[in-house]
Parts: C-alpha cells; sequence; structure tokens
C-alpha cells in the first residue's frame, strides 16, 4: 500500500508542475518542447516558479523511475551500466556520426557507414544501444534518423567538445576516484594518467587539449547550471556601493577528480 501512495503522489507532483510549465509555454506564446530533431534545443529562460517545477518534474521522475523499476533492477541495470552509456557516446562522437545524418529526413546504415569510414555492422549495434538512450531514431528498419539528442551535436556543435572532455579526461579519471580517496596527496586524474602535473598543467602542454578544453567550458558557462546569471541576480551588488568587480570564476571538479 505504502509503494502504491509513493506512486500516486509523485504522479501527482509531476502532473501539477507540468500544468505550470505547460502554463508558462502557452502564456509566452513559446514552442513546446519535444524529441523531434527540429524541436527547440533548449528550454527558455523562465521564472522562479517555472524553474521549480521543472526541478520537481527531474526529481520525482527520477523517484518514480526507481519505484517503477524497483530499486534493485534500478541499481543493477541503471546505475551500475552507465559506463557502456559513455562508451557508446564516446564512440559516436569520436566518430561525429550525427553530422552524417540528415536533420529532417533518415540515411540508411549503408549510406552512414561509408561517410563515417566505419564498419557498418559495429555501427548498427552502436546506434541500436544509443537508441535505447533516446539518441538517434530508427523509423524504418534500415534507416537512422535524429531524435531532440542527437540532433544537438548538429545544431550545436561546440557540444562535441564538451562530451570528448566528458567521456575522456573525466570518464577515466573518475575510475582512479577512489585510489585517490586513499591517497590525498595525488587526484584521480593524476592517477589516470600517470603524471605528477595537475590537470591544468598536463593540458598546458598539449595545445589540441587546450582548445578542446577552453570549448568545453564555454559550453559549461553556457549552461543553466552554470549561468552567469545566477552571479548577477543572486546577490545584492547595489549594497557594495562603488566597487570593482573582479570575475574570477573558474571550473573544478569536486573531491579529488582532477
Amino acid at each position: 500500500m505504502a509503494s502504491q501512495s509513493q506512486l500516486s503522489d509523485l504522479s501527482s507532483q509531476i502532473t501539477d508542475a507540468v500544468t505550470t510549465i505547460n502554463a508558462f509555454l502557452s502564456e509566452k506564446n513559446l514552442e513546446q518542447p519535444s524529441l523531434s530533431a527540429v524541436g527547440p534545443l533548449i528550454f527558455p529562460k523562465a521564472n522562479g516558479e517555472v524553474e521549480l517545477a521543472r526541478s520537481t518534474v527531474r526529481e520525482a521522475a527520477r523517484k518514480l523511475q526507481i519505484l517503477v523499476d524497483g530499486p534493485a533492477e534500478y541499481l543493477q541495470w541503471e546505475l551500475c551500466c552507465r559506463f557502456l552509456d559513455m562508451a557508446v557516446l564516446k564512440w559516436i562522437n569520436q566518430h561525429d556520426i550525427p553530422s552524417y545524418v540528415p536533420l529532417e529526413s533518415s540515411v540508411s546504415y549503408s549510406e552512414l557507414a561509408k561517410s563515417a569510414g566505419v564498419e557498418e555492422e559495429v555501427l548498427r549495434r552502436v546506434i541500436r544501444f544509443g537508441i535505447t538512450l533516446g539518441i538517434f531514431a530508427e523509423p524504418s528498419k534500415d534507416a537512422v534518423a535524429h531524435t531532440a539528442l542527437s540532433a544537438v551535436f548538429v545544431k550545436y556543435p561546440i557540444i562535441q567538445s564538451w562530451v570528448s572532455f566528458s567521456t575522456n579526461e573525466s570518464t577515466l579519471s573518475a575510475t582512479k576516484l577512489v585510489e585517490a580517496l586513499h591517497d590525498p596527496q595525488r587526484s584521480a586524474f593524476q592517477i589516470a594518467y600517470g603524471t605528477d602535473k595537475n590537470h591544468f598543467q598536463w593540458i598546458g602542454d598539449k595545445a589540441e587539449y587546450v582548445k578542446s578544453f577552453a570549448v568545453s567550458m564555454e559550453v559549461l558557462g553556457r549552461s543553466a547550471g552554470y549561468s552567469a546569471d545566477h552571479l548577477v541576480n543572486g546577490y545584492d551588488w547595489e549594497a557594495l556601493g562603488k566597487a570593482k568587480i573582479v570575475d574570477v570564476r573558474n571550473c573544478q571538479s569536486m573531491i579529488s577528480l582532477y
């Protein structure tokens, strides 16, 4: 009975929050979110009530999935298998697969494999795994088409640098995080890459990494969670009077990853 009550409560939270979000979109005459490749790329800026509603949907949906999967299944297949998700994302990004798929139509697996210079059978397996994550769609037996997620690579190409950073340095460093927590003198990155340099010193010697990292930080800065709007609107700047403000924000991952 308790589980039924939780399911109903979470479902009601989502319904109420979505009602708030829809009302905002309708009032502002904004395009509805869509899983289509031609849908809007980002959710529009909104007021506090709408942002709270979005957070409610995210959290309630996560809890709802745990309940409908069952905690054991969720842990086994959702949490413990995310390394596979990252590997598939890395392969797709590394071979620039999204750029060879038309935004408003589809392409055959054979044509896509030839354009990307990859083995067709490998492509099929990776794409079909990606489909389970919402990346790409298979509108017919032998065709590949974009979804909203895969289209991001085409419509917002600088995302490739962020995906590369996340699926390379970050993922490999994360595998050494436990070791780093037992060795406070070394970061997970240093252990993973066998270096005494920190991440910033390491990329400083490699021009190709410097540019990619700079672009990935640009992507991070453009995201809602790291927007400068929070800094601008979240502090009483007028109370400082006449003052000089120096922006020294930086992006460092938590714990001892880097």
